[in-house]
């Protein structure tokens, strides 16, 4: 692959080019990802050997130095594959290491979390990505700083300012804010965030990722893209009238696209809500009560704690019916 460095400012209309001419083809097994950084490891592997019986410098040195990085990084992204399952495809293989060999070419080598953003963007102007591709662009960038390694080593030895590129990128990969990266990026994250009832932005990332889930597994049942889902999901809430009906997860849960179907979990949704309702009630009595009888330290501490364990407890059921359901989904 040829380096060709892309400026910042043309950065996004290249990614859309790259998008339009890496159509989704298909799918394809994990395996796909998996063995391109088998394959890269291994080449690695044997460069390192044959560059250790001669006078190591440059390049050479480089490799010697830092395989243990590689066996690292690449554990990483074959963990992180493996439980991927299907991944769809374009002719360049495995849609998301394919894009992010892309992204590195036009860095030079050199990738942070604004040209990342900027490349999703203008990617996902042609092709969205979903939560589950988005959640592997850490391994995806992992594995093409290794593929593009072996590339070098491959014909020979190369010079130290090249090898020096890709194995510290390969290293400061581990320090980008990937989390913040895929929040700017998911599409389904910015309309769930437009929750009329206001409850969704308000949410911990474990509450978040449990709902985005939710919406993976309706996209599946439902043969629609994701931000679909999302979008019908935040319409019909709009649309709603009530407290509980305004709310994204009612759509989501209770009455899942307004199919009129509820899960079981939709049960389990209305009945934890009715919990945390009671638990809140609770724990503003106890509030009441100490304020009344007195600030003893002893008293305090103990009301403190009651509350926030009631507190706990409630976030706990509220969730955890609809974590089962997505688990087995």
């Amino acid at each position: 692959m040829e380096t060709v460095v892309i400026e910042l400012g043309e950065l996004a209309h290249y990614a859309e080019s790259t998008a339009r001419t890496m159509p989704v083809t298909g799918v394809v097994p994990r395996s796909v990802a998996e063995d391109s950084v088998r394959y890269a490891l291994r080449a690695l592997r044997g460069a390192r050997r044959r560059l250790e019986s001669s006078a190591a410098d440059g390049g050479a040195q480089w490799l010697i130095d830092n395989l243990w990085l590689c066996e690292r990084e690449g554990a990483s992204a074959l963990a992180a594959f493996h439980a991927a399952g299907r991944l769809r495809a374009t002719c360049e293989g495995a849609l998301v290491p394919a894009l992010c060999r892309v992204l590195l070419a036009s860095g030079g080598g050199r990738v942070d979390e604004e040209r990342l953003a900027v490349f999703l963007e203008g990617f996902q102007r042609k092709t969205p990505l979903t939560g589950r591709e988005l959640a592997l662009l850490g391994a995806s960038l992992r594995a093409a700083a290794l593929v593009r390694l072996a590339q070098l080593y491959r014909g020979g030895t190369p010079s130290g300012a090249a090898a020096a590129v890709y194995f510290t990128t390969l290293r400061h990969i581990a320090s980008l804010d990937l989390d913040a990266v895929r929040d700017e990026a998911d599409a389904v994250e910015h309309i769930l965030r437009r929750d009329p009832a206001g409850v969704y932005p308000r949410m911990d990332e474990r509450s978040r990722r449990d709902y985005r889930a939710r919406v993976e597994m309706l996209s599946r049942r439902n043969n629609r893209s994701e931000a679909r889902v999302a979008e019908e999901a935040l319409r019909l809430s709009e649309r709603a009238e009530g407290v509980r009906r305004r709310h994204i997860g009612y759509w989501l849960y209770e009455n899942p696209l307004g199919t009129g179907v509820p899960r079981r979990t939709g049960a389990a949704y209305i009945l934890a809500n009715v919990l945390f309702t009671l638990g809140l009630s609770f724990a503003l009595a106890l509030w009441t009560k100490s304020a009344l009888t007195g600030t003893a330290d002893a008293r305090t501490d103990r009301n403190v704690a009651v509350r926030r364990n009631v507190a706990v407890a409630m976030g706990n059921l509220i969730f955890s019916g609809e974590r089962e359901e997505g688990n087995r989904n």
